[in-house]
């Protein structure tokens, strides 16, 4: 472990947001590994960083890509950020939720800003002014959109994710990136992996082996869609203010196609979530709670003692072909 005493002093000195779960990474040796993982390129990888907060990542990312976008909530960290963009031509971000914006929005910096830009050319306009955020000029934009076409087009790999988030939009922010079983999802369209630092129970979910206690609906749901692999482990001492849990930072490689070849998406996800909100029941009565009714259950010809941890995907998805 190298406690950086810069990154140290900085993250003391910075206003932190308790709303926003602002836990600073300060180890220099930590930092340098998880920019290895996300195997940059310079010369073609652009990447998106979510909450690069006071940059102590991103200024790492910076040197290893073509071009860095970052999207950031806090306008705390605004300046950090104003200062790396006038530093950076490889550099641009948006001062907004993520959440609340697609991967063409991102490229296009089309947030907040950019928004009230054109809404001040309607007369109708009703928007308060801009967040303490620069308007964004046209060349910039013009440069994310020819992004944007090369990827669609082949013509260009496509993004990386690098993200060291909240823990407690973990969820959202990759249902947000992969999309639900059946539902279309442009942004995972985009994107060719995910990086991106989690609390280490939540990776342990991640890429739980069948029949154990951390087998969960979230092992499917994510393995559904991409590959997972466990890169860094960080433990709490490395971050001020030190939080409670130990972190690990996985990468997400998105298939090409499915895990599995489902033919109703919808209802494998349902029976998914029946099987573990009930995992504590054997499997028979775990699906009558949920509202299976007989009629189904006698078509999926379950033994008696049968738990629903115990199945692969591979599994899950044969009995939801037989009930249709």
């Amino acid at each position: 472990m190298v406690i950086s005493q810069n990154l140290l002093y900085r993250a003391k000195n910075y206003t932190k947001q308790k709303s926003l779960g602002q836990n600073f990474l300060v180890d220099e040796t930590v930092l340098d590994k998880i920019v290895d993982a996300s195997d940059l390129n310079p010369e073609e990888t652009i990447a998106i960083e979510i909450g690069p907060g006071i940059c102590f990542l991103t200024e790492r990312i910076l040197p290893k890509v073509k071009h860095l976008y970052s999207v950031e909530l806090d306008a705390n960290a605004v300046y950090h950020l104003k200062m790396l963009r006038a530093n950076n031509t490889n550099f641009d971000y948006l001062r907004d939720d993520f959440l609340s914006l697609s991967l063409e929005d991102v490229l296009k910096l089309n947030s907040y800003s950019q928004k009230f830009k054109k809404e001040l050319e309607s007369e109708d306009s009703e928007l308060e002014a801009p967040r303490n955020d620069e308007m964004i000029d046209e060349e910039r934009i013009a440069i994310g959109s020819q992004y944007l076409e090369d990827i669609k087009a082949g013509k260009r790999p496509k993004l990386k994710i690098v993200a060291n988030i909240p823990y407690q939009i973990t969820t959202k922010i990759l249902l947000h990136l992969l999309g639900e079983m059946g539902e279309e999802n442009a942004n995972r369209e985009l994107i060719s992996e995910i990086n991106i630092l989690v609390q280490k129970e939540f990776a342990d979910r991640v890429m739980a082996q069948r029949g154990t206690k951390a087998y969960s609906s979230i092992t499917h749901l994510i393995s559904y869609w991409a590959e997972v692999e466990r890169c860094v482990e960080v433990p709490n001492e490395c971050f001020r203010p030190v939080p409670k849990v130990n972190s690990t930072f996985i990468k997400l490689k998105i298939r090409d196609k499915p895990l599995v070849d489902c033919k109703h998406p919808k209802q494998l996800r349902r029976l998914i979530k029946a099987i573990f909100a009930n995992r504590r029941k054997k499997m028979l009565n775990g699906l009558r709670a949920a509202g299976y009714h007989e009629e189904e259950l006698a078509k999926l010809d379950l033994a008696d003692n049968l738990r629903g941890e115990t199945l692969s995907l591979v599994q899950i998805n044969e009995m939801v072909n037989k009930l249709f």
